[in-house]
């Protein structure tokens, strides 16, 4: 017997809290560091290291493209082994990546651990959120998925946090090797807990013999024809590259714009994004449940969120002459953009057929990595490096939201009458799925056209297939 899905959620949080709190740490003033410079000593991982802004963006560079290569092999590997199993492999390389972090003895050894330490994230980041999409009580979906994404922020601020008192009193290599010790119990856990697989996950026996490069090709040509996802993955990407650079600069602009110590830069990130995290993911979580849990309205938060993020931090950037001006305008943003966490992974579960979920989201990791934070912050990195003007290069990067904003605009235009898969039941050869089976009456399966039911053959896309899905409760019907 399973963990009770009460219980998956809570260890799925506590290893999100830890996952992310990891990219707080490095990215922190008191770890990240600074260089020697004006006769001033260095210290922290830029300080022992030599590292120009630059050298320095490719730490968290290296942690993306692990994590984005990794995470679409796991959506892959799910198909033929339980998907906590996987995560809990991944726990466990992440326990040795981050304790090679702490003991790294030169630059390149590392940027090896980053990598590392995120191709280990690659299993969780595929399928912890369709674990809780099949677990969560059907009505509170959107707020058990809130919980999860709330992880994200709070644990990025924990880590500033931490990084700051720990990186401060011991030095930047016990803040790794802490964090390291702190992950064991939870991979241990995952490892030796009953397997928990994905309800619609899709045997090796629905691949047909095919070799894993054909189910990807095939993958990802079911992905391409879903205009929604494909418009969400890219307004997600270029979101995410404005975020990576807050995320990883943010610290090093408020310290140098208002001239605040290292500590005190540190604390404020950490600060607002834990409290902007907490309040918006879960109002994200919540709105989307009130308004009606559909694709639509999950693209109308999303727009929402961005759209104040991008106006509030553009304007906390460009015009605040002091850091008590700056705080509010910039927490303000934060609040925006953190409404839609739980809203956009929303869309990218319910637009594509079940089986497609953990490849979707393993393609939007792949894609909001190698579009934006892959790139934008060694890019930022270069860009402040020739302009000297933090507040010039922060409002350059707050453009980016402007152009998610746009692309999710076109999603919320495509998703008109396209085609929802919450709660879709799969059918394969005549049979019903055994929760459609405990529903009971034959009537409410025969396609009688009432209820909002609808019959769909193929793969949901316009392809053939021996599978069958019903569709309950359509979410894109329009509204009266």
């Amino acid at each position: 017997m399973g963990l009770a899905p009460a219980k998956l959620l809570a260890l799925l949080c506590a290893s999100a809290l830890l996952l992310f709190s990891d990219r707080g740490v490095v990215s922190c003033n008191s770890v990240n560091g600074k260089r020697s410079e004006d006769g001033q000593p260095g210290y922290g991982i830029q300080g022992e290291f030599d590292l120009s802004l630059s050298a320095d963006g490719l730490l968290a560079a290296a942690l993306m493209t692990g994590l984005m290569l990794s995470a679409p092999a796991c959506s892959q590997l799910s198909r033929h082994f339980p998907a906590l199993r996987l995560m809990g492999l991944g726990l466990s390389l992440w326990v040795l990546g981050a304790a090679g972090c702490a003991l790294a003895p030169a630059f390149a050894a590392l940027l090896a651990c980053r990598l590392l330490v995120g191709a280990a994230v690659g299993p969780f980041i595929a399928l912890a959120a369709p674990l809780i999409d099949d677990q969560a009580p059907p009505q509170e979906k959107s707020l058990w998925l809130a919980a999860l994404f709330l992880c994200i922020p709070v644990g990025f601020a924990t880590g500033y946090i931490y990084g700051g008192l720990v990186g401060t009193a011991y030095g930047w290599r016990a803040a790794f090797g802490l964090e390291a010790t702190a992950m064991l119990p939870l991979a241990a856990l995952m490892l030796l807990a009953p397997p928990v697989e994905l309800r619609h996950g899709r045997p090796p026996a629905a691949g047909g013999g095919k070799s894993a490069a054909a189910l990807l090709a095939a993958d990802c040509r079911m992905l391409a024809r879903t205009p929604v996802a494909m418009l969400t993955i890219l307004a997600l990407s270029v979101y995410n590259g404005a975020l990576g650079c807050y995320a990883f600069y943010g610290p090093k602009a408020a310290r140098d714009i208002f001239s605040l110590p290292a500590e005190k830069a540190d604390l404020l990130f950490g600060g607002v994004t834990v409290l902007t995290g907490v309040l918006g993911t879960v109002s994200g979580g919540v709105a989307l449940d009130a308004m009606g849990p559909s694709v639509r309205n999950a693209l109308l938060l999303c727009i929402g969120g961005v759209s104040v993020g991008c106006v509030m931090i553009m304007a906390g950037f460009a015009a605040a002459k002091s850091i008590a001006l700056f705080a509010p305008a910039f927490a303000i943003g934060e609040l925006g953009m953190f409404l839609m966490a739980a809203p956009v992974n929303a869309v990218l579960l319910w637009s594509v057929p079940p089986g497609l979920r953990p490849f979707a989201l393993a393609a939007a990791e792949f894609s909001q990595h190698a579009l934006g934070d892959i790139p934008s912050p060694p890019a930022l990195g270069w860009l402040q490096g020739r302009l000297g003007d933090w507040r010039v290069s922060m409002c350059a990067t707050t453009g980016l939201l402007a152009v998610s904003v746009v692309l999710f605009t076109a999603a919320l235009c495509r998703a008109k009458g396209a085609v929802s898969y919450r709660e879709v039941a799969e059918v394969e050869g005549g049979q019903l799925a055994e929760e459609e089976e405990e529903e009971g009456s034959a009537g409410s399966c025969a396609g009688s056209g009432g209820g909002g039911e609808e019959r769909v053959t193929g793969s949901g896309s316009g392809g053939s297939s021996p599978e069958q899905r019903v569709l309950r409760q359509p979410l894109l019907a329009e509204q009266a």
